[in-house]
C-alpha cells in the first residue's frame, strides 16, 4: 500500500455517527457527575481512568461505570482525534445545498449516494437557507471537482443553490456549559489549511488510521493492531507511545476530542454562517474573542469562500440561541454584515 493510500484510508475509516436523537431512545438528563466526565473528555479525549477520576473527582470504578453508560445510551457518539490535515497535504471543502422538489425518498437517494464516497467525511442536514451539507476532503483539487460534477450531473436537478467554502483555519472548544461558573480560559484544538507539510512513514500513517477510528485505543493495542496489518512494520508498545508523542508534538494530531449527540444531552445544534463587513484586522479579532468566549459556541472556522466564518452552537432552545447573537452583534456593531442560520437535524457521517 502507498502512503498516499494509507493517508486516504485516514479519511476513510474515520468516526461515522448519528447524532439524530430519535435513534437514541429516550432522552436521558445528565447529572452534575457525568457532565464532568463529558468535561473531561470534550478537552482530551485520550485521558486516562485515572486521570478523569483525579480531574472529576470521582472513583475509577465510578468513571468506567458512567463512561460505558454514557457511550451505550448514544451520549458519547465517538472519541475523534482531531487531524491537521493541512500537515498532510489535504484541504476540506465544504458544500451546501437547498434542495427544490425532492420528495423524502429523493433526499434519502442523495444521502445514500454521497455516503458511498470516501472523500465524503461530513454530511449534516438542517432547516434553513440550506438543506444538506457537506465536507469533502482531499489533496487533489481535481477530483473532488470530479466527485461533485458526477453528482450535479445525477441530482442537479434537485439544487437551486449552492454555496462552496474551503475550510482555512478551524478550532473546537470544550464546552464549558456542562461546568457552569467554571473559572479560566476555554480549552481549545486548533488546525488549519497550512503548515509545513509532515514527513511521515508507513507506520505513522497507519497509526493515525488506527486513532482516527477511536483516539481511546491504548498502546498496547495500536501495536498489536499494527502488527497484524503490517507484519514486516511490526512496533513494540513504547514504540507507538513515542510516535504517537511525536506526531502531537509535530502537530500532526491537533488533540482528542469526543463526539456528543446533543440531543441526547437535550441541547439544540446551531451551524451560523457569518458575513463580516470590511473592518480593520483588531476589530476582527475582538469579535472572534468575543466568539471564544461565549460557552455554548463549540467551533468557529474561518473559510474562504461566500461567507467568511461558519459558527456552531449547542443551546438548551431557540431564545438562548438568539441571545447569544445579540450580544456579539451589540458588542460589536459594524463588524457583522449578515448571516444564516442553520438548525442542524441530523449528522449522518463525521469521519
Amino acid at each position: 500500500m502507498t502512503l498516499l493510500q494509507i493517508a486516504q484510508e485516514i479519511t476513510i475509516t474515520g468516526t461515522m455517527v448519528d447524532t439524530s436523537a430519535r435513534k437514541q431512545g429516550p432522552v436521558r438528563q445528565i447529572d452534575a457527575a457525568d457532565s464532568r466526565i463529558l468535561y473531561a473528555l470534550d478537552g482530551h479525549a485520550r485521558m486516562s481512568l485515572s486521570a478523569i477520576a483525579k480531574s472529576t473527582g470521582l472513583t475509577q470504578e465510578t468513571v468506567r461505570y458512567r463512561l460505558k453508560a454514557l457511550l451505550e445510551r448514544g451520549t458519547i457518539q465517538s472519541f475523534y482525534t482531531v487531524l491537521d490535515y493541512g500537515r498532510l497535504g489535504h484541504l476540506t471543502y465544504k458544500v451546501f445545498l437547498r434542495l427544490q422538489n425532492a420528495m423524502q425518498s429523493d433526499v434519502e437517494r442523495i444521502i445514500g449516494y454521497l455516503l458511498s464516497f470516501p472523500e465524503i467525511v461530513w454530511l449534516a442536514q438542517f432547516e434553513g437557507q440550506f438543506d444538506l451539507g457537506l465536507g469533502m476532503r482531499s489533496g487533489d483539487i481535481c477530483e473532488l471537482s470530479q466527485l461533485l460534477d458526477n453528482f450535479l450531473g445525477r441530482y442537479g436537478h434537485f439544487i437551486s443553490r449552492r454555496g462552496i467554502v474551503v475550510n482555512i483555519r478551524s478550532e473546537y472548544f470544550a464546552r464549558s456549559y456542562l461546568l457552569p461558573g467554571k473559572p479560566g480560559p476555554r480549552k481549545s484544538i486548533c488546525y488549519s489549511a497550512s503548515g509545513e507539510r509532515a514527513l511521515l512513514d508507513e507506520v505513522d500513517l497507519l497509526l493515525l488510521q488506527l486513532l482516527s477510528g477511536d483516539c481511546r485505543q491504548n498502546a498496547a493495542d495500536l501495536s498489536a493492531k499494527i502488527a497484524k496489518q503490517r507484519p514486516d512494520a511490526a512496533v513494540s508498545r513504547e514504540t507507538v507511545l513515542r510516535r504517537i508523542k511525536r506526531l502531537e508534538e509535530s502537530k500532526v494530531i491537533s488533540g482528542y476530542t469526543v463526539i456528543l449527540n446533543p440531543g441526547s444531552i437535550q441541547q439544540m445544534n446551531y451551524k451560523l454562517l457569518l458575513q463580516l463587513n470590511e473592518r480593520p484586522r483588531p476589530e476582527v479579532q475582538s469579535f472572534i474573542d468575543s466568539l471564544r468566549r461565549e460557552a455554548r459556541m463549540v467551533y468557529v472556522t474561518k473559510v474562504l469562500g461566500e461567507w467568511d466564518y461558519e459558527v456552531t452552537f449547542e443551546v438548551e432552545d431557540v431564545a438562548q440561541y438568539r441571545e447569544a447573537v445579540m450580544r456579539i452583534s451589540a458588542a460589536h456593531p459594524g463588524v457583522l454584515r449578515d448571516y444564516s442560520a442553520l438548525l442542524v437535524t441530523h449528522i449522518y457521517c463525521y469521519r
